[in-house]
């Protein structure tokens, strides 16, 4: 498993896509020292796009619900189309990390 470690720098709640209210419990977590950007699903990171776009998912929690799916395709942009034939030809990779994370927020 993949340790990553992600200074928190910005943390900004998904919007609901009827109300254009805040979600609770999907954040978009941004790390200003490596540039790369995260979807935080309750206490797991579903993703993570790095600082040249590539795209990681986390194998155990990127499908988890419904929900999940729901604010990761709007997250990367993708239908679940897309994003499996990605996953397919290796553009998006499969990764486990259980990442560290530290709120370095001003």
């Amino acid at each position: 498993m993949a340790e990553i470690t992600i200074n928190v720098t910005r943390r900004t709640g998904m919007l609901n896509s009827k109300t254009q209210k805040p979600v609770a419990n999907h954040q978009i977590l941004t790390d200003d020292s490596t540039g790369c950007v995260y979807l935080q699903s309750y206490d797991s990171i579903v993703c993570m796009i790095d600082s040249v776009g590539r795209i990681f998912l986390n194998h155990k929690v990127y499908d988890y619900s419904k929900t999940t799916k729901k604010y990761r395709n709007m997250f990367l942009g993708l239908t679940t189309k897309e994003l499996n034939r990605q996953i397919i030809n290796g553009t998006i990779k499969m990764i486990p990390f259980n990442p560290v994370i530290h709120e370095v927020i001003k």
